[in-house]
């Protein structure tokens, strides 16, 4: 991940935050990055799958606990093919998957999503 994305990405985060319900969860799946060998056989062990998405939004809704996916990148980034397929394979599964680039396509998704946002308006921009 780049430094670019990587700010772009705190700020969705700190914006997902403050929007959502204070009981929800939004945690970041940290499988990308540098690895030595032996980390990488390590983790993959461990059940760390490529292609996974950035982010995981967790709360409830009127049908129960729910679940939705973020996956970051930078402003002219695109998701590669182990994401594309593994999110395809979420959808498939029924769970929501937003490729988004800052934060105004985190709204964007939130609101598609009809996430019960706790504020409309946020201040900082990506």
């Amino acid at each position: 991940m780049n430094r670019i994305e990587q700010q772009h990405h705190i700020a969705i985060v700190e914006y997902l935050r403050t929007v959502l319900p204070s009981h929800w969860k939004v945690v970041h799946y940290p499988s990308g990055g540098y690895r030595t060998p032996f980390e990488a056989k390590t983790f993959k062990r461990m059940g760390v799958v490529a292609g996974f998405p950035d982010i995981m939004i967790l709360g409830d809704s009127v049908t129960g606990p729910r679940c939705w996916f973020v996956e970051v990148k930078a402003p002219k980034g695109t998701a590669s093919i182990y994401q594309r397929q593994f999110h395809e394979s979420l959808r498939e599964l029924g769970f929501k998957v937003a490729v988004i680039h800052n934060i105004d396509e985190a709204r964007t998704a939130a609101e598609v999503w009809k996430l019960p946002m706790r504020e409309k308006k946020f201040s900082q921009t990506a």
